[in-house]
């Protein structure tokens, strides 16, 4: 069973009828990830899905081919990107753009050196920003997201449950970020991998949720037609009789 404000889904769906849609589903954002980058292998070996996205990141724990546990940790992309404005004085379309193009989560001894130029604050002007000082500012959260996560899954870690973990969501991009994640949770990371029937110019992180709700909604509709043709096989041969 899922707990959620109810205020706020039903403002959500509010918005969605105002468009002259119905909502038949709701579905977690994490199982609907978890839906487009896993197979059902890994959700019998046991899987942890980290959906981690603006505001949030949203986790499933599978085991056994279903789901186990499943949260929210309140640390998206968004927090970073306000670390890197706040921590180096830059504006936060600046940060979002250094996050985006040379944020890493790990960097190499060599990297630490590197520098190089950004607009800041119009007080200062531009100035050398080393990749070093981007580089802690980004470890610190996502340290800070992992260990909030270990936490949460204590009863599960350290004995065997969690084979790997698949991270997807925007923020699942930064260089490195599966090395720190697997050194912090002591499991094997990779990002997550879509299926080969999906379009190539779709395979992209951000668009996981979005994927895995299609999914299901297409295995609802298919489970729906399944059983109304057994039904209507069933009368078929109750009046052939």
């Amino acid at each position: 069973m899922m707990y959620g404000d109810s205020d706020k889904l039903s403002d959500a769906i509010h918005v969605v009828q105002s468009f002259g849609l119905e909502v038949e589903y709701l579905v977690f954002s994490a199982l609907a990830s978890a839906i487009a980058v896993t197979n059902a292998e890994q959700k019998n070996n046991g899987v942890l899905v980290v959906d981690i996205g603006c505001g949030t990141s949203d986790y499933v724990l599978y085991k056994h081919g279903r789901p186990m546990q499943a949260g929210v940790i309140p640390i998206g992309g968004d927090h970073i990107t306000n670390d890197l404005s706040y921590g180096i004085r830059l504006s936060r379309a600046n940060s979002e753009r250094i996050k985006r193009h040379c944020g890493k989560a790990t960097i190499t001894e060599d990297e630490k050196s590197e520098k190089f130029w950004s607009f800041g604050d119009k007080q200062i002007g531009d100035k050398k920003i080393s990749m070093d000082a981007i580089n802690k500012v980004i470890r610190a959260r996502l340290e800070e997201l992992f260990l909030l996560l270990r936490d949460e899954l204590n009863d599960f870690m350290g004995n065997d449950s969690i084979k790997e973990v698949v991270l997807t969501g925007g923020t699942s991009n930064l260089i490195g970020i599966c090395e720190l994640a697997s050194a912090v949770l002591g499991i094997p990371c990779s990002q997550g991998k879509f299926d080969s029937s999906v379009r190539p110019n779709l395979r992209h992180q951000e668009f996981a949720t979005a994927l895995g709700l299609l999914e299901y909604a297409r295995e609802q509709e298919a489970n729906k037609q399944s059983s109304n043709s057994s039904i209507f096989d069933t009368f078929a041969k109750f009046f052939k009789r």
